[in-house]
């Protein structure tokens, strides 16, 4: 074997090894086509991420600008904090409510949450959750 059929078996392997890894990388994942959300092709367990998004996306569309919201998530209420930083970012024309700030809230978006308390009207259901307006 010539120095030059060397240098260029060394080049050529590993970009075909590499190659097959992305291409297997692909399939795994669903290959290619449009995600959900940004989270929908991601590694860590997309499934209560993108319902997030997906939710906090409804509630920004149906929700008027400088409503006053508040995000609960009854089944885990130790990530309502994590919950409560992307709906600051999700929804940018409400103002969003920290969990534990005193002021009652116009609206109440649950995450995983399909019950509607006494004195809340339902504005709109999914698998993600719940949009409900005080009434």
């Amino acid at each position: 074997m010539s120095r030059a059929n060397a240098i260029r078996a060394f080049l050529v392997l590993p970009s075909l090894l590499f190659l097959t890894l992305g291409l297997r990388e692909l399939l795994v994942r669903g290959g290619p086509g449009q995600a959900r959300t940004i989270v929908s092709r991601t590694g860590f367990s997309p499934g209560d991420s993108q319902d997030a998004i997906v939710l906090l996306q409804e509630a920004a569309a149906r929700l008027p600008p400088g409503a006053e919201v508040r995000v609960l998530r009854p089944d885990q209420r130790s990530s309502v904090g994590v919950l409560y930083a992307v709906a600051v970012g999700q929804m940018p024309w409400q103002v969003v409510l920290s969990p534990d700030a005193p002021k009652q809230a116009a609206y109440l978006v649950v995450f995983h949450g399909t019950e509607a308390g006494k004195g809340f009207t339902v504005i709109w259901r999914g698998a993600e959750g719940t949009i409900l307006r005080r009434e």
